[in-house]
């Protein structure tokens, strides 16, 4: 008897090391406290019983089963357990059916930021994410139209080129002797250019001598073309400081004064336009010159006429009642030649 309930003990055991390592295979702890949820894809070619449930990358549980919605044949009813204990599945939150580049399908539960958290059994949104190939071509559809463009266009270039270079191959190859006989002349300009340069290279040596000494001696020169400066700015301070406009208006009045002195000479009745213009006080002035000289030349010819000398004291000499001063002017004015020389 007891023989019998150890092996039964034994059997019992083994049949649940069996249930619990199937289950454990399979991504599921049955000691574990679980918590079952199911979502609804269209599609889930891929996803298999044990297929992974991640959240951020971290597997959290795996898929439980998959069958066909009793409402809708064309939707499949996806169940999976979280073995996660401390963590909320808020309302909000997404499961979403991915793959990597293998094509291994899981879920990835993008939590939502809802305070309200789901409980077991309770249903999740679904989301499938685009396929591989069709990010692929979603990515190189673009790229594969421009490509098609520039084939096409090369197809044409080519085409054109083909033509132009068909039709003026002569035209072509005496552009080609052109342009080689244009690269000999640039080398042999480089050549003497390069002659040149070596030959004058003391000249040239000589002329940067000569530039740093002029940057040297304006480089000396600095503080005095700084007082210059300086003497400009204080020079242009006090200029600005002049009363130029009053001095201007002072120069107008005195042009405008000039003006009507002009304008009075140049009036026919004016006495500077007569003193000027008109001949006869120049000839009334001759004319009495003239007859200043031939008095003059009188007198001194003729003295006695003019002159009586008292012999025996008289009190009357002279012409008429004349001071002796004004005599003896007159003796001299008569003897004077310089007089009349001044007058001839």
């Amino acid at each position: 008897m007891k023989r019998e309930v150890i092996i039964g003990f034994v059997a019992i055991a083994a049949v649940g090391a069996l249930i619990f390592g199937l289950f454990y295979l399979k991504g599921e702890n049955i000691l574990a406290n679980n918590r079952t949820f199911h979502t609804t894809y269209q599609s889930v070619d891929g996803l298999v019983s044990a297929s992974p449930v991640k959240v951020s990358g971290l597997q959290v549980g795996v898929v439980t089963k998959l069958e066909m919605n009793p409402d809708d044949p064309s939707l499949i009813d996806v169940y999976f357990i979280i073995n996660e204990e401390n963590l909320e599945i808020p309302s909000t939150s997404i499961a979403i059916l991915e793959s990597d580049l293998l094509g291994t399908k899981s879920i990835n539960l993008k939590l939502g930021l809802d305070t309200d958290m789901l409980e077991s059994g309770d249903f999740v949104l679904a989301q499938v994410q685009a396929e591989l190939n069709e990010m692929v071509n979603e990515q190189l559809l673009p790229l594969k139209l421009k490509t098609e463009e520039l084939i096409a266009t090369i197809d044409s270039t080519v085409t054109i080129v083909k033509s132009v270079i068909g039709n003026n191959t002569d035209n072509l190859n005496e552009s080609f002797i052109g342009l080689k006989t244009a690269i000999i002349s640039f080398g042999s300009m480089t050549d003497r250019l390069d002659t040149l340069v070596k030959r004058q290279s003391g000249k040239i040596a000589t002329i940067f001598s000569n530039v740093s000494s002029i940057t040297a001696n304006l480089k000396q020169s600095n503080q005095a073309i700084t007082t210059l400066l300086s003497n400009a700015v204080t020079i242009t301070d006090s200029l600005k400081q002049v009363d130029l406009v009053g001095t201007v208006n002072q120069a107008k009045l005195a042009f405008t004064q000039a003006n009507l002195v002009l304008q009075a000479i140049n009036n026919d009745n004016g006495t500077l336009n007569k003193l000027l213009n008109d001949s006869t006080l120049y000839s009334n002035v001759n004319l009495m010159v003239d007859q200043a000289t031939q008095l003059v030349e009188n007198i001194q010819a003729h003295p006695n006429r003019y002159l009586q000398f008292a012999v025996f004291g008289s009190k009357d000499t002279g012409l008429g009642k004349m001071s002796r001063r004004d005599e003896k002017a007159l003796r001299k004015f008569a003897h004077d030649d310089s007089i009349l020389d001044k007058y001839r």
